[in-house]
């Protein structure tokens, strides 16, 4: 291996064994998260959580459905209309783009907490 190759993999391990740390750590908080994101980058890392399915309602009398069922998903940062440097709101988008879902709009604090909460799980995208 080369010097800069060796570097990269140790930069992954290094990334690795943070987001094991911070995805094991129940009081993860606002600023650990930020160093993840700034650490590894938003590319890299995934977001696992459950988002309903897009039903387009057809009204039938009165009342049409509106609610899909849940779905456990694999989600991406989109920054196009929150930037996460702003660290104040960010953009949950489904890997799935067939339309099947919506976005996700969260507070990093609600985000934070669905972290510690369990229902929104960290991934590294590798």
């Amino acid at each position: 291996m080369t010097v800069n190759s060796d570097h990269e993999k140790n930069k992954k391990d290094e990334c690795k064994t943070d987001m094991h740390k911070l995805t094991n750590d129940i009081d993860m908080g606002r600023l650990e998260l930020k160093k993840l994101l700034t650490k590894m980058g938003i590319d890299n890392i995934r977001f696992v959580m459950y988002i309903k399915t897009l039903d387009y309602p057809i009204p039938i009398g009165p009342s049409s459905n509106t609610q899909g069922d849940l779905e456990f998903i694999e989600c991406r940062i989109d920054e196009s209309l929150h930037k996460v440097a702003d660290w104040y709101k960010i953009t949950l988008v489904p890997i799935d783009q067939t339309g099947k879902f919506g976005y996700t709009h969260l507070y990093v604090t609600t985000l934070v907490s669905q972290i510690n909460g369990g229902e929104i799980l960290l991934k590294s995208a590798n």
